[in-house]
């Protein structure tokens, strides 16, 4: 039993400082409801150049959001468009396929397909917009050592103080412990596949165009950033990736050089800095409890290949926010299963569906099997040709398609 010695009381309790933590809080708190956010890190390091190497795709959708709350007109100079992207299937020693895919803006009236930010970036953005809300407060380098949840509260003891809340959401990332304690049964998947991330200089520009090139170790993602620069996403089997991290910076550049290929002259990976990350997925299979939510990695996460997770996470955002400002409005428990189960219905489909059709793509993709090659080029060829369909695949790639679209994530919301 924790004694309740309470600090302060709030609406919302977030745990974890992550992205889809951050975002969570500046986007409740930009619609009056009253947040504490606590991580384990201290504020200072995690907004570190150092503390994150990749970027994140953001959708068109997912973009209308940061702007309902703030974050774009932070964020905005630092994003860069994405434009086209072209799709091939191929092999470091057979070369590419004959057939590609690709996905022109043109066809959605010259609109941005997504945007481009490093991790760091946005986060220091949400960051400087949650500094600008007075109703959220953000406790850095701090534990949880325990919570309990009551029929009309929960309260949370943190380094010896509590506080209380009428929700808890869990932004904890992919290894919550809030999800292991609270018992929430998880699918797992390991891919066996390491993602090898850096960003290379490039001597000429990219004009906004991104590839997704499909070899038999893993996909390698190649993201337009701003200037002449480009994130690089190289899925590879672990134990070849153990043996590219060891090389020197000039065998890298070459086997790396072998998958870019010369489309934009010489290249140079900026400051020599690489980074990896175990490439595994997760889903869990339920989201919400009596004052308790899951939200982002905490409740799901993918394969890199489609570049939707983060995305994913913002839609559980957009319509978890939209559930609590909502109900608060009409003087509903924010905390109530009656309220939750609206976001878990929402999201729940949408998420395991993603992860799925992921898991299947990486599947598909990462292997060198002769007549299912030979199937999914002609597939990608013939799919090529067929305007309608790709349409809709790029209006659903941007978050523009479905039936539960949160209000949030649209140009003009009603919220």
């Amino acid at each position: 039993m924790i004694k309740n010695n309470k600090l302060c009381s709030y609406d919302v309790i977030i745990i974890g400082g992550s992205l889809s933590g951050l975002q969570m809080a500046v986007s409740l708190g930009s619609y009056g409801i009253s947040v504490c956010v606590i991580d384990r890190s201290k504020i200072n390091n995690i907004l570190n150049d150092e503390f994150d190497g990749r970027t994140c795709a953001i959708a068109s959708a997912s973009s209308n959001l940061l702007k309902h709350t703030g974050v774009w007109e932070k964020v905005e100079k630092y994003a860069s468009p994405m434009l086209d992207i072209h799709i091939q299937d191929g092999d470091v020693v057979k070369g590419m396929s004959a057939y590609s895919m690709h996905y022109d803006n043109n066809l959605v009236n010259g609109e941005a397909l997504g945007y481009i930010f490093e991790n760091n970036t946005l986060r220091r953005c949400q960051y400087e917009r949650l500094c600008e809300l007075d109703n959220i407060d953000y406790i850095e380098d701090s534990q949880v050592l325990d919570y309990e949840i009551n029929d009309d509260e929960v309260i949370v003891e943190i380094n010896g103080k509590t506080i209380s809340g009428k929700l808890l959401l869990a932004c904890d990332g992919k290894f919550s412990k809030i999800r292991e304690k609270e018992k929430f049964k998880t699918i797992n998947w390991d891919y066996k596949q390491t993602a090898i991330v850096c960003t290379v200089d490039t001597k000429d520009n990219h004009n906004g165009v991104a590839l997704e090139l499909f070899f038999p170790g893993g996909p390698f993602g190649v993201l337009p950033m701003q200037g002449n620069k480009m994130s690089v996403i190289w899925s590879e089997q672990d134990e070849i990736a153990k043996q590219v991290l060891k090389m020197n910076n000039n065998d890298f550049k070459e086997h790396l050089k072998q998958r870019f290929g010369d489309w934009l002259g010489d290249i140079s990976v900026t400051d020599n800095k690489v980074y990896s990350y175990p490439l595994t997925a997760h889903h869990t299979t339920g989201y919400i409890k009596h004052r308790l939510a899951l939200v982002g990695d905490s409740a799901h996460s993918m394969h890199p290949i489609a570049g939707q997770g983060f995305n994913m996470g913002i839609r559980d955002i957009a319509s978890l926010t939209e559930c609590i400002v909502k109900a608060k409005k009409a003087g509903r428990d924010i905390g109530s299963i009656e309220t939750l189960k609206h976001y878990e219905q929402y999201r729940y489909f949408d998420n395991a569906s993603l992860v799925l059709i992921c898991d299947g793509l990486v599947k598909l993709f990462s292997n060198d099997i002769g007549i299912i090659r030979t199937l999914r080029v002609a597939g990608m060829g013939i799919l090529n040709k067929i305007i309608p369909a790709k349409k809709f695949f790029m209006q659903h790639a941007r978050g523009m398609v479905g039936t539960n679209i949160p209000s949030l994530l649209k140009k003009y919301t009603d919220l």
